[in-house]
C-alpha cells in the first residue's frame, strides 16, 4: 500500500475539516486576485498595440484551444472524484498507478486534439470571416496554439490530483508563468512584434514549463510515487465509466459556452466580436473568485458524501448560501455602473460600443456563480450524468435563443442568449441537488 504524506488514519476528516477548506480557498482567493489585476492592467496595452480585430482573434483562439481540453475525454474530473473518494475510504492501493495511466492516456489524447485543430485551421479561419490582411497570421496562430494542446491537458488532469488533496496554494502558485506569458510578455514582445504568432509562442512555452514542474511534484503527494507506479489501464476503465458523463457535457458545455463569440464571429463578423469577448473577458477573470472556492469543495463533497451525509448537506447548504450572497453586491456594481467601468478601464469610445452587452454578462456571470457551485456537488458524488442531462435538456432552447437574439439585436443578443442559459441551468440544477440529497437520506438507517 501506498502511504499518503498525510497520514492515512485522518486524511479525509483533515481534508474536510472547516479551517482546511477556508484556508484552501482564501489561498486560491488571493493567488488568483493577483493575476487578475495584472491582466486588467495588460488588457487595455494588448488592444492598442494589436487592434480590436486582433485582439479579438486572439480571445478567440484562447476560446478554441480551452474548447479543446475535452479531448481529456473527462478523466480530468474523473481522476479528481476518484482520489477524493479513495481518501475518504482511506483506500491509496495502485494510486501511483491510476494516476501517472490518467495522464498519459489523457495526453494522448491531447496529441490527437493537436492534429485536429492543424488541419482544421484553414476552415475554422474562414468561418471566423477574418479579414483578408490578418488570415496567414491568424492561421499560424492557431497553429502554434494546437501545439499545446496535449501540454494544456495533461496541466488539468495532473493538477486534479493535487486539488483533491487540497494543495492549492501549489497549484495556483504555478498559474504565474501562464499569466506572464498572457499579460507580461506581450509587454515584451509587441513593441518588436506586433501580431499574434509572438503571443501565442509565449503562453505554448509556459505550458510546457508548467507541465514539467506538476510531473516532478508528483512525489510530494505520496511517498515513493515513481518507485510504486506501475501503468494499469484497467484500473482506468472506471474512470472512463464516470468520464464519459463529464467529457459529454464537456462538449456540450464548453461549445455553449463559446457559442455566443462564435455565432457573433460568423453572423456580425469578426470585427465586432472584441465587444463581446473583451468585457466577457473581465466577467470571466472575475468568475475566477468563484471557482477559487468550487475547486476547494469539489473533493470536499466526494469526500463527505462518502463519509457524513448530513455533514455534506451542511457543507453544501453554506456554500450555495456563501456563493448567492458574495456574488450580488459586486456583479450588481457591474450590471449598474458598467459604462463608467468601461470608461476607466478602456475609454470612452469602447465603452458606449460595449456597456449594455457588459450589463447584461453580468447578470449571466451571477446565475453561473451559483451554478458552478451544484455543478460541482453533482459531480463530486458520482452524479455527473446528471449534470450531461440537464446541459441536453437545455441546449436548444439556449442555441435558438442566441442566434436569434444576435439576428434582432446585435451583440447585445449575445447576452441575452446567455443570461436565458444559466437561468434555465440554475433552477434544474438547483432541484436535482434537492432530489439528490433527498435520496441520499432515505438510504441512512434509522436510529432508535
Amino acid at each position: 500500500m501506498v502511504v499518503s504524506a498525510i497520514h492515512s488514519k485522518t486524511i479525509g476528516q483533515t481534508l474536510t475539516q472547516r479551517n482546511t477548506l477556508f484556508r484552501s480557498i482564501a489561498i486560491n482567493f488571493l493567488t488568483r486576485g493577483l493575476p487578475l489585476a495584472v491582466g486588467f492592467f495588460a488588457v487595455p496595452y494588448i488592444i492598442k498595440t494589436l487592434g480590436v480585430e486582433r485582439f479579438g482573434l486572439l480571445t478567440l483562439i484562447w476560446a478554441v484551444i480551452g474548447y479543446s481540453t475535452l479531448l481529456d475525454m473527462g478523466l480530468g474530473r474523473a481522476l479528481t472524484q476518484h482520489v477524493a473518494t479513495k481518501i475518504g475510504e482511506n483506500d491509496f492501493d495502485n494510486l501511483p498507478g491510476v494516476i501517472i495511466t490518467t495522464i498519459g492516456l489523457s495526453t494522448l489524447g491531447g496529441c490527437v486534439g493537436t492534429l485536429i485543430l492543424w488541419f482544421a485551421t484553414p476552415w475554422l479561419v474562414k468561418t471566423l470571416n477574418v479579414s483578408p490582411p490578418l488570415v496567414n497570421e491568424t492561421i499560424t496562430a492557431f497553429h502554434i496554439m494546437a501545439i499545446s494542446v496535449p501540454f494544456l491537458i495533461g496541466n488539468i488532469i495532473t493538477s486534479g490530483v493535487f486539488e483533491a488533496f487540497q494543495r492549492f496554494g501549489f497549484i495556483n502558485l504555478l498559474n504565474w508563468p501562464i499569466v506572464f506569458a498572457n499579460f507580461v510578455a506581450p509587454f515584451l514582445i509587441l513593441p518588436f512584434y506586433p501580431t499574434l504568432p509572438g503571443l501565442v509562442i509565449a503562453v505554448l512555452l509556459s505550458r510546457i514549463f508548467v507541465f514539467i514542474i506538476l510531473l516532478f511534484n508528483l512525489p510530494s503527494v505520496t511517498k515513493k510515487f515513481y518507485s510504486n507506479v506501475k501503468f494499469l489501464p484497467k484500473a482506468v476503465i472506471p474512470l472512463f465509466h464516470y468520464g464519459k458523463w463529464p467529457c459529454l457535457n464537456s462538449v456540450i458545455n464548453g461549445f455553449m459556452m463559446q457559442a455566443d463569440r462564435l455565432f457573433a464571429a460568423s453572423i456580425l463578423g469578426a470585427g465586432v466580436v472584441a465587444f463581446l469577448t473583451t468585457p466577457s473577458f473581465a466577467i470571466t477573470r472575475f468568475g475566477t473568485f468563484v471557482a477559487s472556492a468550487t475547486k476547494v469543495v469539489f473533493p470536499a463533497f466526494g469526500t463527505e458524501f462518502i463519509q457524513n451525509i448530513k455533514r455534506c448537506r451542511r457543507l453544501y447548504l453554506k456554500s450555495i448560501t456563501a456563493m448567492a450572497v458574495g456574488l450580488l453586491f459586486p456583479y450588481l456594481v457591474v450590471f449598474i455602473f458598467s459604462e463608467l467601468l468601461l470608461t476607466l478601464w478602456l475609454g470612452n469610445d469602447f465603452a458606449k460600443q460595449a456597456y449594455i452587452v457588459t450589463s447584461g454578462l453580468a447578470i449571466a456571470g451571477y446565475f453561473n456563480g451559483i451554478n458552478q457551485t451544484t455543478h460541482s456537488f453533482i459531480d463530486a458524488v458520482g452524479r455527473s450524468k446528471l449534470s450531461t442531462m440537464i446541459n441536453i435538456f437545455i441546449l436548444v432552447p439556449y442555441l435558438l435563443s442566441l442566434y436569434f437574439s444576435i439576428q434582432w439585436l446585435g451583440i447585445l443578443g449575445a447576452s441575452i442568449g446567455l443570461c436565458i442559459k444559466e437561468l434555465l441551468e440554475m433552477v434544474c440544477k438547483l432541484y436535482a441537488v434537492e432530489r439528490i440529497f433527498n435520496q441520499a437520506q432515505k438510504k441512512l438507517p434509522v436510529t432508535a
